[in-house]
């Protein structure tokens, strides 16, 4: 059975498979869970767990609905990877709030930075309140361009994902988004064997990414199609992701988030993501795809011959 370090039951929360007919009818209407504002409400125990058992994201997100980590001495955000491994559906896009500038990003990183009590690595339970009214837990998206694709199976692994590593299969895709249209055609054009980018446009891209993250549980029972390598044959291109808004505080330091200040090192343009990912779609047009225009198509619909279609 798992292991928790401090007092408390252990967790099991299932999700069912859906028929495609019920499925459909879910991301319509479906809306995240009425206690969505205090996810601790669903569980008896937030407690760091120490893993067991634990080959595949299906031993880990049966298990360990917070994660869990392999040594006992260990911490991590729990509440924190509570939010990050829901799983939800979101309302139609009519109720959704789209990014669509690099200004929003920071006006809202700004509203973070001027809470009271700061994001850290271990206190998100205690911002939660604050977070809410900010937007955390509602369905966000963003209508950018693709900057960036990096499955997370290397190093020693994540918290939320059990410390798994070792296949793609059990780890979040870690997805870069942006709004800077020149720079995702440089992307583009290296991405099909054309001119290399720049150190500096590398740097850029590290400082101006949104990130946006699907994670392995979600991706099996409902898009297999979403793969590293579909991602990036789309790379640069105009793109519309819609997901959980999220702030990951374990980020909210100098030599990461880029917000509180550019470093040689940071690498993210805010702690905020779109956290897990329910919907990613690619703009099929000639012309420049707008939240409501009919050209998007889901990332499982991408042909090699599609590729060819850029926005302008």
């Amino acid at each position: 059975m798992p292991r928790h370090n401090t007092s408390g039951g252990t967790f099991s929360r299932r999700v069912a498979p859906f028929a495609p007919v019920a499925l459909a009818l879910l991301m319509q209407n479906a809306v995240l869970p009425s206690s969505h504002g205090n996810p601790a409400a669903e569980h008896d125990n937030l407690d760091v767990a120490v893993c067991e058992d634990v080959s595949s994201f299906n031993d880990c997100h049966s298990k360990y609905p917070t994660g869990c980590i392999q040594n006992a001495r260990g911490t991590y955000d729990t509440y924190l990877n509570l939010l990050k491994n829901e799983i939800i559906f979101p309302p139609s896009s009519s109720a959704i709030e789209f990014f669509t500038s690099d200004q929003q990003l920071a006006t809202l990183d700004r509203q973070v930075q001027e809470l009271p009590e700061k994001p850290d690595s271990r206190n998100h339970a205690d911002l939660k309140d604050q977070l809410a009214a900010l937007g955390e837990g509602r369905f966000h998206g963003a209508v950018a361009f693709l900057y960036s694709v990096t499955p997370e199976n290397k190093g020693t692994g994540e918290t939320s994902n059990c410390k798994l590593h070792d296949r793609e299969s059990d780890v979040d895709f870690h997805i870069g988004v942006g709004f800077d249209e020149s720079l995702a055609s440089h992307i583009r054009e290296a991405a099909a064997g054309g001119k290399k980018l720049t150190a500096a446009e590398k740097t850029q891209i590290k400082q101006t990414t949104f990130i946006v993250e699907m994670t392995p549980h979600y991706r099996a029972k409902f898009r297999p199609g979403w793969t590293s390598d579909s991602l990036r044959k789309v790379l640069g291109r105009r793109v519309k992701v819609v997901g959980q808004l999220l702030a990951d505080n374990e980020h909210n330091v100098k030599s990461q988030n880029c917000a509180l200040g550019i470093t040689p090192d940071c690498w993210r343009a805010t702690i905020w993501e779109l956290h897990p990912v329910t919907q990613f779609q690619v703009c099929h047009s000639s012309h420049t795809c707008d939240v409501n225009s009919s050209d998007w198509k889901d990332l499982e619909e991408e042909s090699p011959s599609d590729g060819d279609i850029e926005p302008e």
